[in-house]
């Protein structure tokens, strides 16, 4: 008869005294291991989604200043014509107009503008030759449709023209913030700092008139007749209209250096808008020698 066998004794574990079980340090360090890949994946896709936005901000900068300079060089382009009084407009009573407004949409942008033709506003830097700041700060307060705060720092080079810049007569630090662009465009439809500083009658207004006259001291009565005329025969070249304002000699020698039958230098405002975007850009454009085009920049 077969014996059965004998149960094989039990080994017991042998475990180090004092030493805890590690039960479950595996699933826990894999759990850090899965949250910290977790965070570094948001990590990667937030700065992804920060480069894809920055691109996406990038295009439309681009699209914008792509627009504006086109915009730009078609409206300087035919300045002369979308000044000039409309075709039906019967003479001798059409005037030149000294400012066009408009908006277009270029792709996803809007474009509100503002041509105007530089030769018929006063120029400051003529006002400063034939007086002084006083006298320029007279002329700002008279023509400006909405006050501005005046400081005046004329350049002292003498190869530069005073005032070549809305910086070097208006203190932008005293307008209230975001609203520079606006100010400067109500305030300066009748004065400009560019321009070879003559006036174009036949485009100007009445005030701006009157206020060369003052400048140049011609009679009162006299500038008032010379506006009389200018509104009679917008038609008249420039001799034509002195001669008929019957000024005489020596009031035509303080006046004719100042004046001009050509509008020689135009400007642009020009704001954007693209959904919450909003810029602002101010353009002028000078006729130099030989034909020669000089433009300048300012953006808000």
């Amino acid at each position: 008869m077969t014996q059965p066998l004998a149960p094989t004794p039990r080994i017991p574990s042998r475990r180090w005294p004092g030493r805890p079980r590690r039960r479950g340090y595996v699933l826990v360090m894999t759990l850090l291991l899965l949250a910290l890949a977790g965070l570094i994946l948001v990590g990667i896709a937030r700065h992804s989604l920060a480069l894809a936005q920055e691109a996406i901000e990038s295009e439309r900068d681009l699209q914008d200043r792509w627009g504006a300079l086109s915009l730009e060089h078609a409206l300087f382009a035919r300045a002369d014509d979308l000044l000039s009084p409309p075709a039906d407009v019967q003479a001798p009573a059409a005037r030149p107009a000294p400012r066009r407004a408009g908006e277009l949409r270029l792709g996803g942008t809007t474009y509100r503008f503002l041509l105007g033709n530089e030769s018929a506003k006063l120029n400051l830097n003529t006002a400063l030759r034939l007086r002084d700041p006083e006298a320029v700060r007279g002329v700002l307060a008279e023509l400006a449709d909405q006050p501005l705060p005046i400081v005046l720092r004329p350049a002292t080079d003498e190869a530069s023209p005073p005032f070549s810049s809305w910086g070097q007569v208006v203190a932008y630090d005293q307008l209230p913030e975001g609203e520079v662009p606006e100010r400067l465009l109500s305030g300066t439809l009748h004065v400009t700092c560019w321009g070879n500083g003559r006036l174009k009658l036949t485009s100007a207004d009445p005030r701006t008139i009157a206020a060369l006259c003052r400048l140049a001291r011609v009679p009162p009565h006299r500038g008032r007749q010379l506006v009389q005329v200018v509104e009679a025969h917008p038609e008249y070249k420039l001799p034509e209209l002195l001669a008929a304002a019957q000024l005489d000699e020596r009031e035509l020698a303080r006046l004719r250096p100042h004046l001009t039958d050509r509008p020689e230098t135009y400007s642009l405002w020009l704001v954007s808008m693209q959904g919450a975007r909003r810029a602002c850009r101010f353009s002028v454009v000078e006729q130099g020698l030989g034909g020669a085009r000089r433009t300048k920049r300012f953006t808000w």
